[in-house]
């Protein structure tokens, strides 16, 4: 690869990373749009946050097509190359954590207008810390901040707490009253959803690791 043509990969690269970044800003304001659709019973909300996942799922797929295309066209040094396949984990991480918020959107059309079994506490706080996650998982990618993605797994563990919680609220208000298992049902799914999104953010930090270091965490990530 000549001068010329290794600054113009260089140059890909950056436009990569500033998509990347486009990207996972669509996918932060997809998390707050599902919630705050649910929270509030916004049908038309939520029927617009499922909309946006198509489009999140358009602009995954070219950012996936752009990192095969550079490895294909070009041949990548070691720390470009990680760079790229980092991403490209990372854009799949990105597009199923948007599939789980849009996830809670179809689960508010289901409940519609009926009013919420219990009062939402704990969802929000979940939305907030996950979106927190997020933001600190693709800074520590883009800026090379190894302490921030070391830190996701202990993030990651507050998150399973909350879900242990909601879930164990849930069961004994379905042991309570047995009328409300179906909406209970619903809720655990949402608490699901938000727990397997910070499952994905810790896996870019993982990534982000890679990146940095050239290796990845001891500690394996449940998939």
């Amino acid at each position: 690869m000549n001068m010329e043509t290794r600054g113009e990969f260089h140059v890909s690269l950056q436009e990569l990373i500033v998509n990347l970044r486009t990207l996972s800003n669509e996918v932060e304001r997809a998390i707050d749009t599902s919630t705050d659709a649910l929270v509030k019973q916004d049908i038309q909300l939520a029927k617009k946050a499922i909309d946006n996942d198509k489009q999140i799922n358009e602009k995954s797929f070219a950012l996936q097509d752009t990192c095969l295309m550079l490895l294909a066209q070009q041949a990548p040094l070691a720390s470009d190359l990680r760079l790229i396949v980092s991403i490209t984990s990372i854009v799949m991480d990105l597009e199923r954590i948007a599939d789980h918020a849009a996830g809670n959107a179809k689960i508010c059309l289901l409940i519609g207008k009926e009013k919420h079994v219990k009062e939402l506490v704990d969802i929000p706080i979940m939305n907030e810390k996950v979106k927190l996650m997020l933001i600190k998982a693709m800074n520590s990618f883009i800026n090379k901040v190894e302490s921030d993605a070391a830190s996701l797994q202990a993030d990651d563990d507050v998150i399973d707490a909350l879900y242990k919680k909601v879930y164990n609220d849930l069961v004994a208000l379905m042991i309570k009253n047995p009328q409300s298992v179906e909406a209970c049902t619903r809720l655990l799914w949402v608490a699901h959803n938000f727990e397997r999104m910070a499952d994905r953010t810790t896996n870019i930090g993982e990534r982000s690791i890679f990146y940095i270091t050239g290796e990845f965490p001891q500690e394996d990530t449940e998939y």
